[in-house]
């Protein structure tokens, strides 16, 4: 397709012997219009952005403002690109045609249609999951990016159970929703970005409900109805996962971690970080390393 990128199977890297590859990345401000050969399923981890996509057989253009928890797909027959993206980071699932033919119990779940059927509910192209499942499919499709860069015995069975979990959880729960984009989704992006850029900052209810132009309790139920969380909730979870990175990444010391990160006190910034993994910083670090 002239003027617009197209990745390949090759380019991608996909190994021979599984139908699908995942990678996690940070991505750029702006990612230019492309397309690809095999079926895209995107996990929005954390971050910001506008997305639009092109059915390229009417050329019918559908856009949406992503926030973290959304859940998205993008057919070999469409088009699409990242524009305003801040902090954006993506989890990508390329998947193979032979896929679904090997495993067609999938199609009996709810969201099949709205993922990997004919796209005949546009403009509601998004799933959106709580903060709950956020949380165990990430730690899924972490372990499955880990098994294809290790590459130990059975490790293709092994991701291709992982997929499925995923796939899974996200076709068939309740709790998922599906949503249409609101005026309210354009509010939030702000104030996410906010806290994601500058998370090591004191903020308060008052200042990030100003920014939407609504009261505290307003903003607070929209936020709470998006994400799953309250906003400080959010946030501290934004901290957290800044000091799961430092203690993997750097020599830091958990004083100055804590300190980077927001967090009021050393003994404090244990505390949650034990509440929230069950282990404490010091740990993480040494089982990670």
């Amino acid at each position: 397709m002239d003027g617009i990128d197209y990745f390949s199977t090759q380019s991608v890297q996909m190994p021979q012997n599984v139908p699908f590859m995942i990678e996690k990345m940070q991505q750029l401000e702006v990612v230019e219009m492309h397309s690809h050969e095999f079926l895209e399923i995107v996990f929005v981890a954390s971050g910001t952005a506008h997305h639009r996509h092109i059915d390229s057989r009417t050329n019918q253009e559908y856009t949406n403002d992503l926030i973290p928890g959304d859940i998205f797909s993008i057919h070999t027959h469409e088009r699409h690109c990242y524009e305003n993206c801040k902090n954006l980071v993506l989890y990508n699932l390329f998947i193979l045609p032979e896929f679904f033919e090997k495993y067609p119990n999938l199609s009996k779940l709810e969201g099949y249609n709205l993922l990997l059927g004919e796209r005949n509910e546009l403009p509601r192209t998004v799933m959106h999951v709580p903060s709950n499942l956020m949380a165990n499919i990430s730690v899924s499709l972490d372990r499955a990016i880990k098994e294809f860069q290790l590459q130990l015995p059975c490790f293709d069975s092994l991701v291709i159970a992982l997929a499925i979990d995923f796939l899974i959880t996200a076709m068939r729960s309740k709790e998922v929703n599906y949503r249409e984009v609101g005026s309210d989704r354009k509010i939030l992006l702000k104030t996410i970005s906010m806290l994601e850029e500058n998370y090591a900052e004191q903020f308060t209810l008052n200042q990030l409900a100003k920014v939407g132009y609504m009261s505290v309790s307003s903003y607070t139920k929209k936020f709470r109805m998006a994400l799953g969380m309250s906003p400080m909730d959010y946030l501290m979870k934004i901290r957290l996962s800044k000091a799961k990175e430092l203690l993997t990444t750097t020599e830091l010391s958990i004083t100055h971690i804590a300190d980077k990160c927001g967090f009021c006190t050393p003994n404090y910034f244990i505390k949650l970080f034990h509440r929230e993994y069950q282990i404490t910083p010091l740990q993480y670090r040494k089982k990670e390393r």
